[in-house]
């Protein structure tokens, strides 16, 4: 008998701890960039909705990322003989950025943001979220971006 008392007190308690569950933010879609002067590109994305009206989305982080270059060596043989060329491996292969990204923040009226911090021929992971004063959603899809010097 009291072990079923303490069967229906334990699932009454987490049946409560379900029902007061905040609700999650979700995380921006319809993420854009585009190329600007100076270099630096502009990121634009649909607006979230406030899912709690107690605590309200402050605004949305734009984190950006330096992605390293990979290489790989390939191996050809070129008159009978093998030489190694080495090529950067494609940017979909590379694995997530481990490092800490930088972060641009605008109020939640917002729904572009500008880095400007760019340098050529370096490949940016570009991703952003909603966040409130308890929590940070989660983050956009990742979009990949390098911006590369002209070719003379």
């Amino acid at each position: 008998m009291k072990a079923l008392l303490v069967f229906l007190l334990v699932a009454a308690c987490e049946g409560m701890r379900l029902e007061t569950r905040t609700a999650q933010l979700a995380a921006p879609c319809g993420v854009k960039v585009a190329v600007m002067e100076g270099p630096a590109f502009e990121v634009s994305w649909d607006k979230v909705e406030e899912v709690d009206k107690k605590d309200p989305i402050l605004g949305y982080k734009l984190k950006i990322w330096e992605v390293k270059s990979a290489k790989v060596t390939k191996y050809v043989i070129m008159n009978g003989e093998v030489k190694p060329m080495e090529e950067d491996l494609p940017m979909e292969l590379i694995a997530e950025p481990t490092t800490k990204p930088e972060e641009v923040t605008v109020g939640p009226a917002e729904t572009k943001a500008t880095f400007k911090k760019v340098a050529l021929d370096v490949t940016y992971e570009i991703r952003v979220a909603a966040y409130t004063k308890a929590k940070e959603g989660p983050l956009s899809s990742a979009i990949r971006i390098k911006l590369c010097k002209k070719k003379t």
